[in-house]
């Protein structure tokens, strides 16, 4: 079924289809377990290992504290953007931060940079979140600062 309908349409299907495990069940058994460097890696590379270009695994919990890994199928080397956890849950984030990742990937810029982006707009969006009475269940209030990925991209255009 999968075959036929990529072949009609072009759309991969999700990985989670493909693999049998649900990509966010990933982290939460490396939360569970503490996930390692060389752990992290083999989850990028399996991902790669399905005919990705490059793949990203988010709020991955390292030694070190919480990351979003990296790694490019032309290099295959892992680059890590790691991030302090902040006591806050909000629905959506997870999308957040998948369309700045698409949207600075789209405008050329480099995995790592794209994924740095995703990764600081996407914190700034819950912390801005976290100073409001807002309701959690209506995810972050990120509206206001979407001016700051516009002029970011207005900046880069004129260097």
């Amino acid at each position: 079924f999968f075959l036929a309908a990529h072949t009609l349409t072009g759309i991969e299907p999700p990985w989670g289809m493909l693999s049998g495990v649900r990509p966010v069940k990933l982290p939460t058994r490396a939360m569970e377990a503490g996930a390692t460097p060389r752990q992290a890696e083999k989850m990028l590379r399996n991902l790669l290992d399905m005919g990705a270009k490059s793949a990203v695994v988010t709020s991955l919990p390292l030694e070190d504290g919480l990351a979003n890994a990296y790694m490019r199928r032309e290099d295959g080397q892992m680059g890590v953007c790691a991030f302090e956890r902040l006591d806050a849950h909000y629905p959506g984030t997870g999308d957040l931060f998948a369309s700045v990742l698409t949207g600075a990937l789209l405008r050329g810029e480099a995995l790592e940079g794209a994924v740095r982006r995703a990764t600081d707009f996407t914190r700034l969006c819950v912390e801005r979140s976290m100073r409001f009475p807002t309701p959690v269940n209506y995810g972050v209030d990120l509206e206001p600062l979407l001016p700051l990925l516009w002029e970011d991209a207005a900046s880069r255009t004129r260097e």
